[in-house]
């Protein structure tokens, strides 16, 4: 017979067994601060595709955590770190369903449209992305002209502008180089109404030509007086003759300005 005593320190030591085994199986505490501030660790490292990784999981584990904010802020951040611009918007879209237009979504707004101009590659791509980008900032300026994204918006535009209006002499000189004198002297008055520094020089020699092929010889001398005078305020220090042989390129060759020819890129400013 099997004493009680013997019984008892069988349960009791099945007992701690069982404790043991379920003490072992048992999910370590969360911590979401610990969490975050590995994450930013990761950042503060830059390791930014680790980091991105980091914050993902904390929004997936913790969806009620205090600093959700900070979460979509960073993982929009670290996408455009990551140069995955086509997936800024998503985190972007996520901050405005929870918390709408609270003062963060300034920076969001501008980290969007910086993630568009970014794609930008010059005019042999994403025209009309240049064009949608060039819009929006100037709609940011003008909703948000006095916060400190404005300015840098504003330098950004230029550079834009001067990406669209290069784009009106290139075509301008397609048309110039298959001999419609018209449709060229028009893409070339666009550059005139708007005025754009570094384009006036070439878009009178290309007017002064146009006319001058047209045989409108009044009109054409008229422009060719105005490109001195811009050649000579551009170029101060040379000589008429070195500088006039910038724009001075035979059509129908179909080439471009030399004085432009490079192409313009948006991965730098």
């Amino acid at each position: 017979m099997v004493s009680l005593s013997l019984v008892t320190r069988t349960i009791l030591a099945l007992c701690f067994v069982s404790i043991g085994a379920a003490m072992a199986k048992a999910p370590p505490k969360e911590n979401p601060d610990a969490d975050y501030a590995i994450a930013m660790s990761h950042y503060a490292k830059r390791n930014y595709k680790t980091a991105l990784t980091a914050f993902e999981e904390m929004e997936r584990k913790y969806p009620n955590y205090s600093k959700k904010k900070d979460i979509l802020i960073m993982q929009a951040y670290l996408q455009y770190l990551n140069k995955e611009y086509d997936l800024v918007d998503i985190p972007v879209k996520q901050f405005v369903l929870y918390y709408g237009n609270q003062p963060e979504r300034i920076y969001l707004d501008y980290l969007l449209i910086m993630s568009f101009y970014r794609q930008i590659t010059g005019l042999s791509k994403s025209y009309n992305m240049l064009q949608n980008t060039y819009l929006a900032l100037l709609s940011f300026i003008s909703k948000y002209k006095d916060t400190p994204y404005a300015q840098d918006a504003q330098k950004k535009v230029m550079h834009l502008a001067a990406i669209i209006y290069y784009n009106e002499i290139v075509v301008g000189e397609f048309y110039q180089s298959r001999g419609d004198y018209f449709s060229a002297i028009s893409r070339f008055n666009q550059i005139l109404l708007f005025k754009p520094e570094g384009l006036m020089a070439v878009a009178y020699y290309r007017l002064y030509e146009c006319y001058k092929l047209l045989g409108i010889i009044d009109v054409a001398e008229k422009y060719y007086s105005l490109f001195k005078i811009e050649s000579k305020r551009k170029y101060p220090g040379l000589p008429f003759e070195i500088t006039s042989s910038f724009y001075n390129i035979s059509h129908p060759s179909g080439k471009q300005c030399a004085a432009f020819s490079r192409v313009l890129d948006v991965s730098n400013p």
